[in-house]
């Protein structure tokens, strides 16, 4: 993990909203721009540092002007992995890439996104769109990319993921750190690091499983802190769940009991915004998509949004973000 030396030689632990870190001993008083250098002499390279890099592995990203550029870390299950059933034409727009963990390059982001990432024994870890098919990344990006201009993305989830499947100590939660501190090193080495954002589309399996409203609100705090000790971001962006345990036919219990467990997720999404700055809901429209079959994949088992609902889903979370990146300005 590239900040491991600064964290274990500094205490630190993460941001307060003052934009000071806290240490065990008390407050600890180190800005913004000190951080992001710190870290980035740990990576090797220097976020506000133009590079004259332009190899084949980076196309053409470093060649306009300053290169300032947001990067978006796509986290989650099967509607974050892309399940949509039906394949997604995106031609490639100069403004937005993905990173691709397994050729160490920034590539013209295109459909289908993602890469499998598998453990020693071949066992997926992390995953690409499910059959090549589509995804949210095109519909989300291009509709932040127009406003903020060269986005890349970083595409670390995984379809039936209960969020403790997530946490620190597995390989997943490894894998994924790994990817995204490698993803954003490469985008450092490309140009001028604007944003780092984690958005997070997961709690479908944790509704089956019928994980409490405070369960869910304590594992995913712990996680977001987990991440933030690992890699940088500004936000830990929700895109909240739908209603998915309640229309599972496989989940025996009672459509009320079910809706619950679905509603408990819902709400803990919510609350946890309310214990922690760090996160921002982006978006809610998935209660009223994933009870519509018009949006859904008819293919897959319980409710998982086909391509017009995650282009709806996308853009709406896309739109959200922009704002939020624009009245928070530059990070340096």
């Amino acid at each position: 993990m590239i900040p491991e030396v600064y964290y274990e030689k500094t205490c630190l632990q993460g941001f307060t909203t003052s934009q000071y870190f806290i240490e065990p001993c008390g407050l600890l008083k180190v800005s913004r721009k000190a951080m992001i250098i710190a870290t980035a002499i740990y990576c090797g390279k220097g976020f506000g540092l133009q590079t004259t890099q332009n190899n084949e592995q980076t196309h053409d990203v470093t060649q306009s002007g300053e290169n300032k550029m947001d990067v978006l870390i796509f986290m989650g299950q099967s509607n974050m992995q892309g399940s949509t059933g039906e394949k997604c034409n995106f031609p490639p727009d100069e403004n937005i890439y993905e990173y691709k963990y397994l050729t160490d390059s920034l590539e013209p982001l295109t459909s289908p996104t993602g890469e499998d990432v598998t453990d020693s024994d071949g066992n997926l870890i992390l995953a690409a769109a499910a059959l090549k098919n589509g995804s949210m990344l095109p519909y989300f990006t291009k509709e932040y990319a127009k406003t903020r201009g060269k986005t890349v993305a970083i595409h670390s989830a995984k379809g039936n993921t209960s969020i403790s499947e997530w946490e620190k100590g597995t390989e997943r939660f490894a894998a994924a750190v790994k990817k995204n501190v490698a993803g954003i090193k490469k985008a450092a080495e490309a140009g001028v690091i604007n944003k780092i954002y984690v958005i997070w589309l997961q709690g479908e399996s944790d509704a089956i499983k019928n994980t409490s409203q405070k369960e869910y609100e304590e594992r995913l705090i712990e996680l977001k802190n987990d991440f933030k000790k690992e890699f940088y971001f500004d936000k830990f962006c929700i895109i909240k769940t739908g209603y998915f345990a309640a229309y599972a036919d496989w989940d025996k219990r009672s459509f009320e009991e079910k809706k619950k467990s679905d509603e408990a997720i819902m709400t803990a999404q919510e609350a946890v915004t309310n214990i922690d700055s760090d996160f921002v809901i982006l978006t809610d429209v998935t209660a009223e998509l994933s009870v519509n079959p018009v949006y859904l994949n008819p293919k897959e088992f319980g409710p998982h949004y086909n391509n017009a609902g995650l282009k709806i889903i996308g853009e709406a979370a896309a739109e959200k973000l922009t704002k939020i990146s624009e009245l928070t300005g530059t990070r340096l």
